[in-house]
């Protein structure tokens, strides 16, 4: 399974610092990255699931190019190393 909390740097990395609800979007994400490391095993799904639903009601339909890329990290399309390292 991929590390959640470098799934969300990646993403985090391509939001644009334009980006009206992006004060709102990285709280959010810091919360479930800060949770990530004390979450047991069994737990860790219903992150996944947290920060699924967080990007799909903060960004909505993936009608811009960034939001594409980050659809394509989310699942597993793009590969999450590829971003963070570019």
């Amino acid at each position: 399974m991929r590390p959640l909390d470098e799934v969300i740097d990646a993403v985090l990395k391509l939001v644009p610092a334009d980006f009206d609800q992006r004060e709102v979007l990285v709280a959010e994400l810091e919360s479930i990255q800060e949770s990530y490391p004390y979450t047991a095993p069994e737990s860790v799904g219903d992150l996944w699931f947290r920060f699924a639903t967080t990007l799909n009601v903060t960004l909505g339909d993936p009608d811009s190019k960034w939001k594409e890329e980050i659809a394509d990290v989310m699942s597993g399309k793009k590969d999450y190393l590829e971003v963070l390292n570019a």
